[in-house]
């Protein structure tokens, strides 16, 4: 009863990957009624769109558990599952199939997708504008910085990270040391600050820049960082 009340897909195969059991949730999968996919194989119910059984002869030449992501495509509709798959067996001990339990981890990956796009995007809007972003952890110094914000100061996104201290050298010691003036006061206020400064890099050599940052916050309202 748990595995038929289950949200999770939880299913049975026999050797040649027919299904000898498959809970209400698989069948939802391909729109199958119930009973629907039992002495089916995925290939039967859903043509090539899915690669369910790709690893199925994997979880027969491994003591461990089989985790996998999976994919089908129904009615146009791509839906993506992480699976775990364990040989089944009788009560001799022999293995008669596998025993697998799926979840529909769609949403994640649709997230994923966002945030890559949104990032794309970032660094696309950034390289029209000639803008860089920075994020600085409060709480262990850790400093993130965009792809443009290491061109803008001559330096390879590939190579070694940019720290705080990497301002001192691209920026006269008078504007530096306004600029941690404004960062400190930020973290301890959260007021917001705009800074005009002379920037510098090996490439461009030296030419005005505007610096913002603000405070970011936790839920409770704390400072946690500063970025701009």
């Amino acid at each position: 009863s748990v595995m038929r009340g289950t949200s999770d897909i939880v299913f049975v195969k026999d050797l040649q990957g027919r299904y000898l059991f498959a809970n209400p949730a698989a069948h939802l999968v391909v729109n199958a009624p119930e009973g629907g996919l039992i002495g089916k194989t995925d290939a039967e119910l859903v043509g090539g769109q899915n690669n369910f059984s790709d690893d199925d002869s994997e979880v027969y030449l491994r003591d461990e558990p089989v985790i996998s992501e999976s994919y089908t495509i129904v009615a146009g509709q791509k839906t993506w599952f992480q699976s775990i798959k364990n040989p089944y067996r009788n009560e001799h001990g022999q293995v008669i199939g596998l025993l697998g339990i799926a979840r529909d981890i769609t949403h994640v990956r649709l997230a994923e997708q966002k945030l890559r796009m949104s990032y794309d995007s970032l660094r696309r809007a950034e390289r029209l504008s000639r803008v860089g972003s920075w994020t600085l952890d409060l709480s262990n110094g850790a400093f993130q910085a965009s792809e443009m914000m290491y061109e803008m100061n001559g330096a390879d996104p590939a190579g070694p990270q940019l720290t705080p201290e990497d301002l001192q050298r691209l920026m006269p010691p008078e504007d530096h040391a306004r600029v941690l003036a404004a960062i400190n006061h930020c973290a301890q206020t959260g007021l917001s600050y705009t800074l005009d400064v002379t920037h510098s890099n090996p490439v461009r050599g030296a030419f005005p820049a505007t610096i913002r940052g603000q405070a970011d916050r936790d839920a409770d309202g704390n400072i946690v960082s500063i970025s701009g």
